[in-house]
């Protein structure tokens, strides 16, 4: 049989400290960003064939930069030790592979510089001609040769390192051996255990969908109203979770903890206790629920309907309505019979900007800027300004007066927000660790 491994890789864009305005921790993972991709950049200039290297020579003339060097042996890690990237891309890039890459460009004039970088990268990486062959087996003795015979290396500079008290590349080099030996301890599987773990994952995620009520989506329309049911981007997933409310009255917990009334998926945001539910004769209510911040402050869970933070008190739902738990946990309230094809354009779609009220507009920029810009006088008359300026382009015939393409610009903002913010949360989590 025909074995294969698939590898995804989203690399960060490389920023601006000038432009983005970045300090503190900000600062350092941007130089890390920027070092990374200068190495790949570096790596793909010298795997160019010689075709594409005289061209590069007379642009070097203009940029700078040194002229790749002319491929030679593409098996050689040495190339690769510069950094974690380019180390964990050796082989998509030298071995029997074929490897696609979509570079993304921004349509603002301000960002033309970046768009051109961009295409110049996405130009060296096509030079790279790769010669993959159908492959009955994987050949990972060779490559974990290579990767030990890399860690050899590193360990003699290190050694070297050590001898001149070089605490900065001591701490470099211990970073590229933990990733050489992350790489060779992920490939030095046989296929037969790597098959026994997929399974032993694909049963563990059906048995966390079962402890989270999950159902089949071609069941939703049926099932008994009302209830609420998630959405996600991937239609495999959307409204897999569905959080049915009893109607006697009473009040019910949301939260990620084994005994909560309604179970919610653990992720960032989400607490033991979340919120409080209730369903009075079909009619839902919720509210958020206090958490403590570990002193004797406490703070609202973070719950969102239609965009807006809830707190103590309870507001009613509607049909469609859109609640945020957490940062990603997004769910649909259905209050009335749906079709599947509602169902399917639901899945396909963001957060509805219509049932923004445009009394709120204001509330969801401010919401945007966050705690500390929206308390800056200066940074919310900017915002109100650039708000003003979109909604008097009237991008569309059937918007008359701009409040449509001004609340559409405003949700997707509101969405970027929150998965910076997640992304925020993770790199805290994961520096701290």
């Amino acid at each position: 049989p025909t074995r294969s491994e698939i590898c995804f890789a989203d690399l960060a864009g490389r920023e601006n400290d000038r432009t983005t305005q970045a300090k503190g921790d900000r600062l350092v993972e941007l130089s890390f960003i920027n070092r990374s991709l200068m190495w790949l950049t570096t790596c793909i200039q010298q795997l160019a064939p010689a075709s594409a290297v005289r061209g590069e020579r007379r642009r070097s003339v203009i940029t700078g930069l040194p002229p790749p060097a002319v491929a030679g042996e593409r098996k050689d890690l040495s190339r690769f030790r510069n950094s974690k990237l380019t180390l964990l891309l050796s082989n998509t890039l030298t071995g029997n592979c074929r490897t696609s890459m979509i570079g993304t460009l921004s349509p603002a004039v301000a960002h033309t510089e970046e768009n051109l970088n961009t295409l110049r990268f996405a130009a060296a990486v096509k030079t790279i001609k790769m010669d993959a062959e159908v492959a009955t087996s994987i050949d990972k003795d060779a490559l974990i040769k290579r990767l030990e015979a890399e860690i050899r290396s590193l360990q003699a500079q290190l050694a070297k390192a050590n001898e001149q008290h070089d605490e900065t590349d001591i701490c470099d080099i211990e970073s590229k051996i933990e990733a050489a030996r992350a790489i060779a301890a992920a490939h030095d599987h046989d296929w037969d255990k790597l098959e026994q773990e997929t399974a032993k994952a694909s049963r563990a995620r059906s048995d966390t969908l079962d402890r989270l009520s999950s159902i089949e989506p071609s069941h939703v329309e049926n099932h008994a109203l009302p209830f609420l049911a998630n959405h996600s981007e991937d239609p495999h997933l959307a409204f897999k979770l569905v959080l049915s409310v009893p109607p006697d009255g009473a009040e019910r917990t949301l939260g990620s903890r084994d005994d909560s009334c309604l179970r919610l998926p653990s992720g960032f945001g989400i607490s033991p206790v979340t919120a409080f539910i209730r369903n009075i004769e079909g009619r839902l209510s919720i509210k958020a629920a206090q958490v403590s911040n570990g002193s004797s402050m406490s703070r609202w869970a973070s719950v969102q309907v239609n965009a807006k933070q809830l707190q103590d008190d309870a507001i009613e739902l509607k049909h469609l309505d859109t609640v945020l738990f957490g940062h990603s946990s997004l769910f649909y309230v259905f209050l009335e019979p749906t079709t599947q094809e509602e169902l399917d354009s639901l899945a396909c779609r963001d957060l509805n900007a219509e049932r923004i009220d445009r009394d709120r507009l204001h509330e969801l920029m401010l919401a945007i800027l966050g705690q500390t810009r929206s308390a800056n006088p200066l940074e919310v008359k900017l915002a109100k300004d650039y708000c003003k300026q979109l909604q008097s382009l009237q991008l569309d015939d059937d918007d008359d007066d701009g409040t449509a393409a001004l609340k559409t610009f405003l949700v997707r903002s509101w969405q970027a927000k929150q998965k910076v913010d997640e992304a925020n949360e993770i790199t805290s989590i994961v520096r701290s660790r």
